[in-house]
């Protein structure tokens, strides 16, 4: 028993319920365990041709009776469960006239003193949604089509989805031609949901006048594709949702015609279904009846001119099998999602805020050289403080020379100034008979030297250069 029986699951949401089991006579070596399955069936209507099945998922759990010395008392036992539902290979159930999707919870009670090992069994039925957010998906392009007229008939020339590259081959065309008909057809979106409205727009250019009061047929229509695998041809089957009939009227100074019309999506039709075995796709088919004979209407109703006539049932909807193999018919269809949600994700949410936040920067060109300045605006840089030295410097010792010039290395470009009183002072106190002693190697900093330069260099590997040595520091008292 479930506790939301005639809830409409999703994938990766938590299924709850309770086995309940009556006992009348005390069991021992009883066990109890609940699988959770998922599949595709498709029934044959072939005697030589077996039915068809593919597993989803089987997960099965253990609810009681792991040791073999488990026992059960008379009366009533309640085993609550919670299982969690998968979230890949998950789509929506549906049952359709050669076969269903559908998913079940499967309790099977097992004693170990039975012939066949299984006492008991029973399943239960529930229903999962595959959501389809509508806001995922792209603007839907224009679906262009040309042809060209010869003495037997229409021969298609072009027939494309629109991009850039289509439309400037559809408009490469001359408009101006005597044989050239071309027809265009826009739709106000890539999905829908139940109960929406399909908008759909016509253009359409001609070599001649045509006055049909029901020369465009605009349909909705659904496509069941059954592979049966390896040896078996693909089975497709057609259902028309509903229909719009639209007239025809070219213009006479300019033989072009522009109409648009509405379709309407069941509110009892399901959602967009893709996997290997079954699928259900949606289009929106377009005729064109480029002759000025009407079509023959069904007893149901009679067609009024320059009218359109909407029908949303199958009984009264046009069989237009037999008009697409007639002659100056053009047929056009473009695919539509059916889905189950309109809703703005969190990621496209922090999509849009990021595009809104990000300041506007010029593009670089990519023959362009990068540049070499950091992005990044530079640390002030300290001041720094020079040592300077006295005019006299013949009355300091060794070491105070050895120091005041350690000093004068720590700026990167010393002034002039100071570089030309070290070498003045240098010429007077050289010794050449007693040399002074060599300054110390400069030591290898560690990761952490907070004194330390780094480059990156092209591998993205940080490297420690040498610090800028600061000398020996004198540890004698102050005199």
């Amino acid at each position: 028993m479930l506790d939301n029986p005639h809830k409409l699951y999703r994938p990766g949401e938590e299924l709850s319920g309770q086995v309940i089991l009556i006992l009348k006579k005390n069991v021992v070596g009883l066990k109890i365990s609940l699988s959770l399955e998922g599949c595709i069936k498709i029934t044959s209507t072939s005697p030589l041709r077996s039915d068809k099945k593919q597993n989803l998922f089987d997960h099965n759990i253990v609810l009681y009776g792991d040791a073999e010395d488990s026992a059960l008392t008379l009366g009533e036992h309640r085993f609550p469960f919670i299982i969690k539902l998968p979230k890949r290979n998950v789509h929506t159930s549906i049952s359709f006239e050669k076969g269903e999707i559908k998913y079940m919870l499967k309790c099977t009670i097992i004693e170990s003193d039975s012939a066949d090992g299984i006492l008991a069994s029973c399943e239960k039925l529930f229903s999962i949604v595959k959501p389809i957010n509508l806001m995922l998906l792209p603007e839907p392009q224009p679906k262009v089509l040309n042809f060209k007229t010869v003495k037997h008939g229409l021969y298609k020339t072009l027939s494309s989805v629109s991009s850039a590259s289509s439309l400037n081959s559809a408009n490469s065309i001359d408009d101006n031609s005597n044989n050239r008909v071309q027809v265009k057809m826009n739709i106000s979106s890539m999905g829908y949901l139940r109960g929406d409205s399909v908008n759909v727009r016509l253009s359409l250019k001609c070599y001649k006048k045509i006055a049909n009061t029901q020369g465009i047929i605009v349909t909705l229509i659904r496509i069941c594709r059954l592979d049966l695998g390896q040896g078996y041809e693909i089975q497709s089957y057609r259902k028309d949702l509903s229909q719009s009939i639209v007239p025809l009227i070219m213009d006479p100074s300019t033989l072009t015609c522009e109409t648009s019309t509405s379709l309407k999506v069941p509110v009892d039709c399901f959602p967009t279904i893709t996997t290997n075995l079954v699928s259900f796709q949606y289009y929106v088919e377009v005729l064109v009846n480029l002759s000025n004979s009407k079509i023959q209407a069904p007893s149901d109703h009679k067609f009024v001119d320059d009218e359109i006539i909407h029908t949303d049932t199958s009984s009264n909807i046009y069989n237009v099998d037999r008009l697409k193999r007639t002659k100056n018919v053009l047929t056009l269809n473009s695919e539509i999602i059916i889905g189950t949600e309109r809703r703005v994700s969190s990621r496209l949410r922090k999509k849009a805020e990021r595009s809104a936040s990000a300041p506007q920067t010029p593009c670089t060109s990519i023959d362009s050289p990068l540049s070499t300045q950091d992005s990044t605006p530079p640390a002030p840089t300290p001041t720094l403080q020079y040592t300077t030295i006295p005019e006299s410097s013949s009355t300091l010792t060794e070491k105070e020379l050895l120091r005041l010039r350690e000093q004068a290395l720590l700026p990167s470009e010393p002034p002039q100034e100071l570089i030309e009183q070290i070498e003045q002072t240098e010429l007077a106190e050289d010794d050449y008979d007693h040399p002074p002693p060599e300054l110390p190697p400069f030591p290898t900093p560690a990761p952490s030297d907070v004194n330390a330069m780094h480059n990156i260099l092209n591998d993205d590997t940080e490297y420690a250069a040498v610090p800028v040595y600061s000398g020996p520091q004198d540890r004698s008292p102050p005199r």
